[in-house]
């Protein structure tokens, strides 16, 4: 019954600022797919939970509902009443907090406890992903269902509030390419700048895309605020970039070293693709990244910049390359093998704004190639180490009968995005302005990312137009394109 219902409140509150993108953007994504912006739990929400309730025996989660009123105005306890039949919870798990503005927003907790009803959190969250919401009432719909919603940070101690990410901003007057004929150094950098004991070895062959970073954005500021700062790289998958960018770094899966998260002085061993991945980029958009169009090939990694606190360990890499090679052969001639992988401690997990952070993205690292990039004379290594990523007959059969280049023409990014603004006849929603892809990432669901620029999303260009390509149920299919890691993705258009 819906009287059981606890704590049914009436009274109407404004919504908080930083709800309020989240909000509308939910709005947008219902419209634009017909399904509601759904957040679960991720594996290591989950783990927390079922960690801390060892000793409560008792599972609470937050949670907040977006509810958009199609006709006569329908009492929250009704609403709320219909959530728990549908998900088998029993009415007074649920408490509710309070109600705000913007349709109606119901800001709640459920309470799991064990003696009282066999659902878990976890088989709730499983349940949360496969659920038809639509099925609650004909004449409500739901535009947004969020377990856990981030909040923003404060700090007690100085009395100030930290706004969560909004979006990623790119820095251009430190873009850089790296080449002889570009900006390029022989031996280790030695510009008088404090960047820790570990030298700092020019990326030959890559082009930096700078970004903005929050609370350092000139030069000056950048400098003090990251002297004495190490400069090392991350790989990682394209699917994982937009997520990482808003966010921050987590500790990864396998932790050879130990747990936490790894980074390394090498650009050369960062490159290979067990780390970062390998994408070849559709002809109709090669012109897009060189002006002679033969870039082919795509990789990219994160620059890092690392206090020297975080560093708990310097290992040797961990790809069997030593084991494999002859005596003394060396991954990157700047680096000992032993050197090679470095853990970051301190922390599960690295934000990037966070007023104590410990680790920043200053730039992305993008490495375009004509041939496979496994045929270039820094990837000659490679052939040491078995990788099935990569490692495919056709490529076996080019080596040492071909060799591939870096190609360096000088990009220009308002020329490429254009690619993203070109419609399809096929498409009922046409990409006529600026093209955002909004992500929800482990415990936080909070930026627009502006992609008029990046150039990640010609690269998943071709897997979003197969998934856009006839109706609007067939467009909400891109949300599946990352759901091997949690992340759904929402297209927006904006004027």
């Amino acid at each position: 019954t819906t009287s059981s219902v606890h704590n049914v409140v009436t009274v109407l509150q404004d919504v908080e600022e930083w709800m309020k993108p989240t909000i509308a953007n939910a709005k947008k994504f219902r419209a634009l797919t017909g399904k509601p912006l759904v957040k679960a739990l991720t594996d290591k929400e989950l783990a927390k939970i079922e960690q801390d309730s060892k000793e409560q025996m008792v599972q609470e989660i937050d949670i907040i509902i977006g509810v958009e009123m199609k006709q006569e105005q329908i009492p929250p306890e009704y609403i709320v009443s219909d959530f728990c039949k549908l998900f088998d919870l029993k009415p007074d798990q649920f408490q509710i907090k309070s109600l705000k503005k913007g349709s109606l927003i119901v800001d709640g907790t459920i309470k799991f406890e064990k003696d009282v009803n066999p659902m878990t959190v976890r088989m709730f969250s499983d349940k949360l992903a496969e659920s038809k919401l639509n099925e609650l009432r004909k004449n409500i719909e739901i535009f947004l269902l969020m377990c856990n919603p981030p909040k923003p940070y404060h700090n007690t101690n100085i009395n100030k509030t930290y706004a969560l990410r909004g979006e990623v901003l790119f820095n251009s007057d430190w873009d850089r390419i790296y080449s002889p004929k570009h900006t390029y150094w022989n031996g280790a950098l030695n510009d008088k700048r404090d960047r820790g004991k570990h030298s700092y070895f020019c990326p030959v062959g890559w082009k930096r895309c700078s970004l903005r970073v929050t609370g350092a954005e000139n030069g000056d500021d950048f400098y003090n605020s990251f002297k004495g700062w190490h400069i090392a790289y991350h790989g990682t998958k394209f699917e994982y970039a937009l997520s990482i960018l808003l966010s921050g770094l987590a500790t990864g899966i396998v932790n050879v070293h130990g747990k936490g998260v790894y980074a390394s002085p090498s650009i050369i061993y960062v490159a290979h693709p067990r780390y970062s991945s390998i994408k070849e980029i559709e002809p109709e958009n090669r012109s897009y990244f060189s002006k002679t169009g033969n870039a082919n090939y795509a990789q990219f990694a994160l620059e890092l910049r690392i206090h020297p606190s975080c560093i708990s360990k310097i290992g040797c890499e961990t790809l069997k390359f030593s084991r494999n090679s002859r005596r003394n052969a060396k991954i990157d001639p700047n680096f000992k093998n032993g050197e090679l992988e470095w853990l970051l401690t301190g922390s599960d997990f690295f934000d990037f704004d966070s007023p104590d952070r410990k680790v920043v993205c200053s730039g992305i690292m993008i490495r375009t190639t004509d041939k496979h990039p496994a045929l270039l004379k820094d990837s000659a290594w490679w052939w040491n180490v078995i990788c099935q990523e990569w490692c495919t007959p056709e490529l076996n059969a080019k080596r040492n009968r071909e060799t591939a280049n870096c190609v360096l023409d000088k990009y220009n990014k308002r020329e490429y995005t254009k690619l993203l603004f070109v419609s399809k006849e096929k498409q009922t929603i046409k990409i006529q302005k600026k093209l955002f892809i909004r992500v929800c990432h482990r415990n936080i669901s909070r930026s627009i990312f502006p992609l008029s620029f990046l150039f990640f999303a010609l690269l998943l260009k071709r897997s979003f137009e197969k998934n856009t390509c006839s109706n609007n149920k067939n467009l909400s299919k891109a949300t599946n394109l990352y759901t091997q890691i949690n992340l759904p993705i929402k297209v927006t258009y904006f004027k």
